[in-house]
């Protein structure tokens, strides 16, 4: 592709993708075998020996497609603490999980092994196909096992039975009761802490004053739901999150613009700040943008490698849109 056509693409294709109506999406079966087929990318592929940006660093990146119309839209992500069992969230009510291969230097290579089912309602059933009642976002591995979902739209959150799989009958758990009703602006981002205290992160910001964008978080603890705040320089916005082997909490935030294209921020804060009312200020560890290979990112997930080196998943939610792309990249985190 040449250079100015991958700019012009990288820069508009998310922004396009929104405008765009997705083709109807099919539905496999629980646990069907679905066909994913890899191609590895280099981290800018205008400068193919870069290999760090700010304090992260390059350790491969797919871009992955896929025969199947039900394959797409990527908004949740686990990885098992040995780095081959993965799980997947789409928002299309979705789970697809799979088995990651690694190169000889540790470095991500490859998506085998994988199969795509629907999640459950509190019945038991397949999750309605329709668009307010499937769009799940967030994806929460716990430390008893058990799996907890965030939908928006249709905002609530579905807890699973300790598995290998969140493809049981969901429970429901209540959500905060300020989200706005019926947008999509709602719990994009949610993850556990390690003392068992759920926490979770509104896409919309509540303030756009000065400049820092305020977005909305809350904690749950003691069986209800408290409220602090999130503050970023603009423009970027959460789009997920995850605890750290480190103790910190790392977010992935995104920006889109007609003018400015797309920009991809990584950070991370320590939880010992989070209380009820307290306003939380994240450190940047990078900022992304075009000609470097990114798109729609919205799942992010941590684990440490036998080495010591904290590792950063990241994926994207291509939208079902032929102009957009699912990529899963991997980082470590630099001491430095």
């Amino acid at each position: 592709m040449p250079d100015a056509l991958r700019r012009l693409r990288a820069v508009g294709a998310f922004g396009l993708a929104l405008a765009l109506l997705a083709a109807p999406v099919a539905v496999a079966d629980d646990g069907s075998s679905v066909d994913i087929r890899v191609i590895q990318r280099k981290l800018n592929p205008e400068a193919p020996r870069q290999e760090r940006i700010d304090s992260l660093a390059w350790r491969g990146g797919l871009e992955l497609t896929s025969p199947s119309r039900s394959f797409g839209g990527l908004s949740g992500i686990y990885v098992a603490p040995g780095g081959e069992d993965i799980v997947l969230l789409t928002d299309e009510g979705n789970w697809l999980a799979g088995t990651l291969v690694y190169d000889d230097r540790g470095w991500l290579a490859g998506f085998e092994d994988a199969k795509l089912g629907r999640l459950k309602d509190e019945r038991g059933d397949p999750i309605s196909r329709r668009a307010n009642r499937q769009d799940a976002e967030a994806l929460v591995r716990r430390a008893d096992g058990s799996w907890a979902v965030a939908f928006e739209q249709l905002h609530r959150i579905h807890t699973y039975a300790s598995g290998p799989l969140p493809d049981g009958t969901a429970e429901i758990m209540d959500v905060p009761g300020d989200l706005p009703r019926g947008s999509n602006q709602a719990m994009e981002a949610m993850t556990e802490l390690p003392d068992g205290r759920l926490i979770a992160l509104r896409e919309g910001a509540v303030s756009l004053s000065g400049p820092n964008a305020v977005y909305r978080g809350y904690i749950r603890q003691d069986g209800a739901w408290q409220p602090f705040d999130y503050v970023r320089p603009k423009p970027t916005q959460p789009t997920d999150m995850a605890m750290g082997p480190d103790g910190l909490v790392y977010v992935s935030e995104r920006h889109w613009s007609p003018v400015g294209g797309l920009t991809i921020r990584i950070a991370r804060f320590d939880p010992a700040l989070l209380a009820p009312g307290a306003a939380i200020k994240a450190t940047t560890l990078a900022t992304m943008r075009p000609p470097l290979t990114i798109d729609n990112f919205e799942g992010i997930f941590l684990r440490e490698s036998p080495d010591g080196a904290l590792l950063v998943y990241v994926v994207s939610d291509d939208n079902f849109s032929a102009i957009q792309r699912t990529l899963l990249v991997m980082f470590e985190v630099l001491s430095e």
